[in-house]
């Protein structure tokens, strides 16, 4: 089944396909060493990333998923003072 089919039923490729629709990605062209900050890494990062057959990437969690993590450690730590209290006994 293609990867653009609308009929696509794969809940990863679904998935992708939605965060792809969100993400904004910009590419600008920077002349190599002429003193730009942070050049010269993203220079050899790039080096790097050509030479291997595949890249491995880590995105920070975005808002939606830290508040949702806070959420669920905050409903923990409530139920275990809960718990431990004489009322929660």
């Amino acid at each position: 089944m293609a990867i653009e089919s609308t009929e696509e039923k794969r809940r990863i490729i679904i998935e992708i396909k939605k965060k792809l629709k969100l993400t904004k990605i910009q590419l600008q062209w920077v002349r190599t060493h002429n003193g730009t900050v942070g050049n010269e890494r993203t220079d050899a990062l790039s080096k790097l990333a050509a030479s291997k057959e595949q890249i491995e990437i880590e995105f920070d969690p975005s808002k939606a998923q830290v508040r949702y993590r806070d959420k669920e450690l905050l409903a923990t730590k409530w139920q275990e003072r809960w718990n431990n209290s004489e009322k929660g006994s």
